[in-house]
């Protein structure tokens, strides 16, 4: 779950965390646990097409990382954004690029590029590669195909397959969720 408000003058105030819940044939062992709890503060540097004007977006995130089960300390992180259309149909292609100072106190770097199709499209695919790495590990791969679905304004469904690869992680991920906007100040 993340939520997040917009002040209207270039920052957005993020909670976010993900209940999770690993398949394991001890019922105790697949309980689920919040996972990846963050409180973060983002701010435009560059307004662009996300923000209705012309060329790329880009925004700096700075994050605090918040203890989860089983974790003794908080983390830091701080994320840089770059949001790029790709023709008049607003094809947007997506930059992130992360570093930060894991709950396990590791440097944990992570990356990704991601395609997403023309919002004028009521139903539109996204892809995502990625690559992250904590500590001395090996770096983990991962490739994301799903579909957004704006079911009308201010309301969008999202569904994804996610696999992982290296670092001794190999695995599936199932990823729905929605995203609900709504304006709450002029």
């Amino acid at each position: 779950m993340r939520l997040n408000y917009g002040t209207g003058s270039g920052f957005e105030f993020v909670l976010d965390g993900q209940s999770v819940m690993l398949m394991h044939p001890d019922l105790e062992a697949a309980s689920p646990r919040l996972a990846e709890t963050a409180f973060s503060l983002k701010k435009v540097l560059r307004a662009g097409v996300l923000q209705e004007k012309k060329g790329p977006s880009i925004a700096m995130e700075g994050s605090v990382l918040l203890p989860s089960q089983g974790q003794s300390h908080a983390g830091l992180g701080a994320l840089l954004i770059l949001s790029q259309p790709l023709s008049a149909t607003r094809t947007m292609l997506h930059f992130n690029a992360e570093l930060a100072r894991t709950q396990e106190q590791e440097t944990g770097r992570f990356a990704s590029v991601i395609l997403e199709g023309p919002e004028t499209w009521p139903i539109r695919p996204v892809g995502e590669l990625s690559w992250e790495r904590e500590g001395d590990e090996s770096g983990v791969r991962g490739f994301l195909a799903g579909l957004i679905w704006q079911t009308r304004s201010g309301l969008a469904m999202d569904a994804a397959v996610k696999t992982l690869n290296g670092g001794g992680e190999n695995g599936l991920e199932l990823r729905s969720g929605f995203t609900w906007h709504m304006q709450v100040h002029p």
